[in-house]
């Protein structure tokens, strides 16, 4: 169903994105300050001391206890926005693009072109999410365990699901919008407004507010649960249907409104 060619260029140009050229170098930082001057001790997967530039915390202590919340949170965060804007301009771009009109003159679809835009653009996000984090988890177990940690390669997957929800939505906004300032607009709106809004509603045990979770994905839910993966405080996935469901809504109605319009 995907064409492989389409699915490279694709990952090719979200690769080039400036904002996403940036994340690789915030990305690459970040290893490099763990590496130079982190030290963590762990004991079944669970953090019990930290070395950060000479200084010593143990568990106990409160800017250890606030500082890994909070950095991983600023973090996940920093990461959706430089991806939300990174990958805003792929579908409009291509929808100017004077290719399109010349690929689709060959035997293609335009459902499989648009399907293999769209997972080029996630191959693109997830491999470097989780190059990222298997390198940092490779280095964390360097640095201070006797057994594999696998925190943060668990919060990648959980991060990138995030991804797909957002840019399931983001992906329908560029096509009727053709506009990547609005679709960028869009994603970040969903992803630390409504989101986290219907989170709050779902929890209200009301069941028509709780269908709105089902048009808009509680994307404060997923990411409760990264966070929770990251820390090493739950091994567990959050659930997710709730949420993949407006998703896979979303690609599918991107999809057809891809097929019916002019190009």
């Amino acid at each position: 169903m995907v064409n492989r060619y389409i699915a490279r260029t694709t990952v090719r140009a979200t690769i080039l994105q400036p904002p996403l050229l940036l994340l690789v170098v915030v990305q690459v930082a970040i290893i490099a300050i763990i590496i130079f001057g982190v030290h963590l001790e762990y004991d079944e997967h669970s953090s019990l001391s930290a070395t950060l530039f000479g200084r010593e915390l143990t568990e106990g202590d409160t800017f250890l206890r606030l500082f890994l919340p909070t950095i991983t949170g600023f973090l996940t965060s920093a990461f959706m926005f430089l991806l939300i804007i990174g990958t805003s301009a792929l579908i409009p771009e291509m929808l100017d693009d004077p290719l399109v009109s010349v690929i689709l003159t060959r035997p293609i679809s335009r459902t499989r072109l648009f399907l293999s835009s769209f997972t080029g653009m996630l191959i693109a996000v997830f491999a470097n999410l989780i190059a990222f984090a298997l390198i940092l988890s490779l280095v964390l177990t360097a640095k201070g365990s006797s057994t594999p940690i696998i925190a943060p390669l668990l919060g990648s997957l959980c991060f990138a699901v995030e991804f797909l929800v957002v840019a399931a939505c983001c992906t329908l906004c560029g096509l009727v919008t053709e506009s990547a300032n609005a679709t960028a607009i869009v994603g970040i709106v969903l992803y630390f407004g409504l989101g986290p809004m219907i989170t709050t509603v779902d929890q209200s045990g009301n069941s028509l507010l709780k269908a709105l979770s089902y048009v808009i994905p509680p994307t404060g839910r997923l990411a409760a649960g990264t966070q929770k993966l990251l820390l090493g405080t739950s091994t567990v996935f959050p659930p997710l249907l709730s949420s993949l469901i407006p998703a896979f809504g979303y690609v599918a109605a991107a999809t057809y409104l891809f097929h019916r319009r002019d190009l």
